[in-house]
Parts: structure tokens; sequence; C-alpha cells
């Protein structure tokens, strides 16, 4: 390996690194913090709430990782063009082939990190953090509600108990308060006793009144001795659930053997399929637009610069959900979809440096 070349690489990987971990922390924090109330409603330990930051963090690195490359290229050779270096490269004899060279080696070790954790680590920390979710849930349903505290247990029905005995499958409630909003009807249960047997269903109030505010501002008041009522409990399934992105391989392909060709979970399964191999090609593309934009493109003004890039990382990951729905909806079958956008995206490519070429000055 060259003095070049490996110059090159050295500063490439710098100025990712850097990127990488203003962006992994930065997009894990606030991505964590939208998701994390939904997670503090199984009650976690705190330990569990680290884990969960961990596991949004490794999720997010099939993202965070191509954004800091794109961006580590760029003011790579911005530095370069500031510093004089490019001037001094030329003068050396080097060649733009030849400044390409490490940049290909840079994009090939990245590749290789980016299929690592796009094909094994997402759907791996996704599948953790299910299973974790799963384990929790089912903490939570074993235990007796919690005294005096507002507790949803299905849409649109809050419980509130001040006593709870959780005995053979059933919890047996002591002085019961029901709060339901259906549609712009209001109801509240005061009851004295109650049964709550979640794998039924059912609720089950005793010696109690019934409260209703109706849309018409009506008033209704009702004294029972039992009432019984179907409620949409949330439950747990007796194993969990995964989606298409918390899969294996394995799994995937054996969903798209039982999937009914031409339906929509069946172009689902294959879009993701196919994502797994194919969405870490981005980085290719990505890298030498990083290297046609701070090539060619003159500016000493690096916050311009930063806007350039995060603008042209944003209208590229837009056309490339872009063909992704195509391919879930079936318009464009994948893996042609994916072809057909890696395709349009070199021509694109291709242009730029057509037109930037013709410019005889460079920016020094």
């Amino acid at each position: 390996m060259g003095t070049l070349t490996k110059y090159h690489l050295k500063e490439y990987s710098f100025y990712t690194l850097v990127f990488y971990l203003i962006f992994s922390i930065l997009i894990t924090l606030i991505q964590g913090i939208l998701r994390l109330q939904k997670f503090i409603d199984l009650s976690p330990p705190f330990h569990k709430i680290v884990q969960f930051f961990i596991l949004m963090y490794f999720q997010l690195i099939p993202f965070t990782l191509p954004l800091a490359s794109f961006m580590g290229v760029i003011f790579a050779i911005h530095r370069f063009k500031e510093d004089r270096e490019l001037l001094g490269f030329y003068s050396l004899g080097f060649s733009t082939k030849d400044l390409v060279k490490p940049l290909v080696l840079f994009g090939i070790l990245a590749f290789i990190l980016v299929f690592i954790f796009n094909f094994w680590v997402l759907p791996l920390s996704k599948r953790t953090l299910r299973l974790m979710k799963y384990q929790l849930m089912k903490a939570e349903f074993s235990k007796p509600f919690p005294s005096k505290k507002p507790i949803p247990i299905a849409s649109n029905y809050v419980l509130y108990v001040k006593r709870d005995k959780r005995r053979k499958g059933k919890h047996e409630l002591k002085y019961v308060f029901l709060y339901n909003q259906a549609n712009k009807n209001t109801y509240l249960f005061v009851a004295e006793n109650g049964t709550l047997i979640p794998r039924e269903k059912t609720l089950i109030l005793e010696n109690g009144w019934s409260f209703s505010l109706e849309e018409k501002k009506t008033i209704g008041i009702i004294r029972f001795k039992r009432y019984q009522f179907k409620l949409p409990l949330k439950t747990v399934n007796s194993k969990p659930s995964f989606s298409r992105g918390e899969q294996t391989l394995k799994e995937l392909t054996q969903k798209i053997k039982k999937s009914k060709p031409g339906s929509t979970d069946y172009y689902s399964y294959l879009d993701e399929y196919w994502s797994r191999f194919l969405y870490p090609l981005s980085i290719f593309f990505l890298i030498f637009e990083g290297f046609v934009i701070a090539r060619w493109i003159g500016t000493s003004h690096k916050f311009l610069l930063f806007f350039i890039g995060v603008g042209s990382y944003t209208l590229f990951y837009i056309f490339y959900d872009l063909f992704l729905s195509l391919g879930k909806n079936g318009r464009l079958t994948p893996p042609y979809n994916f072809l057909i956008f890696y395709i349009v995206t070199f021509f694109v490519l291709l242009i730029q440096i057509l037109i930037f070429s013709r410019k005889k000055e460079v920016y020094l």
C-alpha cells in the first residue's frame, strides 16, 4: 500500500470517526427518547433502560455509518483543498485517478462494515429488543395491579383499584374504579369488588354504580349487584411474534415461500430479503458523491459544506425510500427496484462528473 493511499485512508477514517460519534450519539438519543415512553410503560429496571439505548444504538449503525462516511469524505477532500494539499498532489505527478484509488479501498472497507451491521446486527438487535419487551410485558401481566394507580388495561379503558390479589390467573379486585371513553360518551364504574380474567378478556364488577355522560349531555346512573362485560384487554401471546425486519434470513425465505405470489405480504417480505444484500451498495455511491461535491464545489465555509452534504444525503435516501416503497407495493418487483435505483444513481453521478470535469480551474 502506497504512502498516498495510507495518508488518504487515515484522513477519511479520522473524519468519518468524528462524524460517526456525533451522529450516532445524537440520533440514538433522539430516537431513544421518542420511543422510550412506551418502553417505560412496561416498568423496566434501570439496566433494561440502558440495554434499550444500546440496542437502539446498534439499530442505527446501518444509517449513521454511511452518513458519517459520506461526510468524512467531503470534509477530508475539503481539507486537502484548504491546505493546498491537492496542489501538492498534482505537482508531484499524481492524477485524479490516483486520488480515486484510496477512495475505492475506503469504500470497500465501509461496505464490509455496513453489510455486517445491516445483514446480521440490525435484525438481531431488533429481535433482542422485541424479546426484551415481550419478557417485560409477560412479567407485568403476572403481577397484581399496583394499588391506587391508574392503569390503562385496554383501548379507552383505565382501571384504578385499592387492592389486587393475583390468584389462579385471576385478579381479585377491591374497591374498583373503571373509566371508559367511547366516542363522545364517557362512562365511570365504581364497585366494591371485581374479578378480572385476562385469558377470557372478562371483567366482573359487584355491588357498584355506573355513571354515564352521553353526547347529548344526558346523565345516566345505574346501581348494580353484578356487571359483566368483555374488554379488548392487552394480552401477551404464548410466543413473541417478529416483524419482517426482526426475522432471520431463513425465516424471511420461509415467509416468501408461504406467501401468495403477488400479495402485499409477498412483496414486503421479498423487499426486506433483498434489502439485506443490496442496501450496503449505497455506500459506494455516497462516497463518490461526496468526492464530487468536495472536489468541484468551491466554498471555504464548513457550515455551508455541512448543509450541502446533509441535504444531498437526505435527497439520496428520499429516492431510495421511494424505490423501496415501489418494491413493497409490487410496482417494481424486488430486486429490480434496487437495481433500477442504483443504475439511475450511477448515471446521475456520471452526469455530475462530466459537468464538473469541464471546469478547467480547480478550487485550491
